[in-house]
């Protein structure tokens, strides 16, 4: 089966790639990650429980002869444990992204390969502009430069933006100051020329026109820089209003998607009429409850409980119930987990609890496949009981209702 997600570290594989995040083109199967920490190892350690641990976890888990998993605390002899060891090659041979793919290199090549790639071929490393602040592909910043800070942008910073336009307005006030001193300095000379003759007359005329010109261009200049600083001034507002408007749509994409991955191990409810369903089933030899549909570890599922008489004596037992849901295609079939009933104190929140697993014999592997229909068969699980005589006598009833627990491992 495959993992729902594409992008993992390798441990134990090249140097070049060790521990760094890789995003595979296709799916990898879950039987290659492990279940703690997430990572692809080149050797696995399967649990009794069905989890899958690299070797660090394992190391991490281990007790005296043997290991307690860190995710259900299921403890687990080393002769129960399953180790493998996996060929490096199936994972070094998948296709993965060029780590660059947010710079825009579209290259996809076997996973062995991307660092090699990344290091010698790869165009499209990132660097910041010195002078504007936007970041651009190294090999443009040069041309970027060039530009004026105008072309080979891939992402411009507003403030940058701002500080840009300030810094011109600055040096365009300096070149005024500049031109208004040396107008000053040349109306002196041509106070000094004008004490020599009229032979300097037309040197005279001919400076005055180019005077009169220049002050010409400096009001040019000073109107277009005014329009330039203007024109700025509206982009950075835009921008930064873009930058805005897209940051609220990237959140609530991220929430989006973590709202529609991330789902609770656990259910409380409460069964009223606890005297009828007693009742019910020392006449009838049983009664049930089933609760709504819940998403649990990603599976969709119903749960409630049987009161089943057993030769008068009346236990409570778990029944579970599986439903198609929107994740079947990324889970582990047939359903396997280990299931945990809890009956919860009304007045010490104390909890006590019967653990089930999933009996998956001929004879009752179809109610733990994955639901072809809308539903599977409901099922319940006659060895996962508390004995209701004992729940009564230690305070666990109150009110005609039981506090109950029911958790996915």
């Amino acid at each position: 089966m495959a993992h729902g997600n594409h992008e993992f570290m390798l441990v134990g594989y090249l140097d070049d790639i060790e521990k760094r995040p890789l995003k595979f083109v296709d799916p990898i199967p879950s039987a290659r990650i492990c279940d703690a920490c997430g990572n692809i190892p080149r050797s696995t350690y399967t649990l009794l429980c069905g989890h899958i641990l690299c070797g660090t976890c394992y190391d991490g888990s281990a007790t005296k002869g043997g290991c307690a998993c860190p995710l259900d605390g299921d403890v687990c002899a080393t002769e129960d444990v399953t180790s493998k060891a996996f060929p490096a090659e199936n994972i070094l041979n998948r296709k993965v992204h060029c780590w660059n793919e947010a710079s825009g290199c579209h290259v996809v090549l076997p996973a062995s390969e991307v660092a090699k790639h990344f290091r010698h071929d790869c165009q499209h490393h990132r660097s910041r502009c010195p002078t504007c602040l936007a970041t651009v592909l190294w090999r443009d910043l040069c041309a970027h430069l060039k530009s004026g800070c105008t072309e080979f942008v891939l992402c411009a910073v507003p403030e940058a933006l701002a500080v840009t336009a300030e810094n011109d307005e600055n040096h365009l006030v300096a070149f005024q100051k500049r031109v208004e001193r040396r107008v000053g300095e040349i109306d002196a000379k041509l106070a000094q020329l004008s004490l020599q003759g009229d032979s300097q007359n037309d040197k005279l005329v001919d400076l005055s026109h180019n005077l009169n010109h220049l002050n010409e261009v400096t009001r040019e200049v000073r109107a277009a820089s005014v329009k330039l600083l203007e024109s700025l001034d509206h982009s950075v507002t835009e921008l930064k209003a873009l930058s805005n408007e897209r940051s609220e749509c990237i959140m609530a994409s991220i929430s989006s998607v973590l709202t529609s991955v991330q789902y609770p191990n656990m259910q409380l409810c409460t069964v009223t009429g606890y005297a009828a369903h007693k009742d019910k089933a020392l006449k009838n030899g049983w009664s049930n409850t089933m609760g709504e549909k819940v998403y649990l570890r990603r599976y969709y599922v119903s749960w409630g409980v049987a009161f089943r008489n057993i030769s008068g004596s009346v236990a409570l037992h778990l029944r579970l119930q599986l439903h198609k849901g929107q994740n079947d295609e990324f889970l582990k079939w047939p359903f396997s987990n280990k299931l945990k009933l809890s009956v919860i104190h009304p007045e010490t929140r104390e909890e006590r609890h019967v653990c089930a697993v999933p009996d998956l014999s001929q004879d009752y592997v179809r109610y733990y496949c994955k639901p072809v229909e809308v539903s599977s068969e409901a099922v319940y699980f006659p060895n996962a009981k508390h004995e209701l005589s004992h729940l009564e006598r230690d305070g666990y009833v109150h009110t005609d209702q039981l506090s109950l627990k029911m958790e996915v491992l």
